[in-house]
């Protein structure tokens, strides 16, 4: 009978981009901190809520605006040049 082989151990392996934040993680993330930031300001509970309930109550720099337009498509094939 020949000698029973021994079981590799399998090299174990973590979840790739554990580090990478979506865009949820970030928005979640900007609220709870403009809600501890209200509250530290000295604002009831009430009142730092209704903020950052509001959408309009938001600075401009935590929601930025769209682009106001869209980047334009290249065709090679389009040559503009035909007159």
């Amino acid at each position: 009978m020949p000698p029973k082989r021994k079981r590799v151990a399998r090299k174990r392996r973590g979840a790739k981009n554990q580090n990478i934040l979506t865009a949820i993680d970030v928005y979640a993330i900007a609220q709870n901190e403009y809600y501890n930031a209200l509250l530290n300001a000295g604002f009831k509970h009430e009142v730092a809520m209704a903020f950052v309930m509001d959408k309009d109550a938001l600075p401009n720099w935590m929601i930025p605006n769209p682009p106001s337009e869209q980047i334009p498509i290249y065709d090679p094939e389009d040559d503009e040049d035909d007159d």
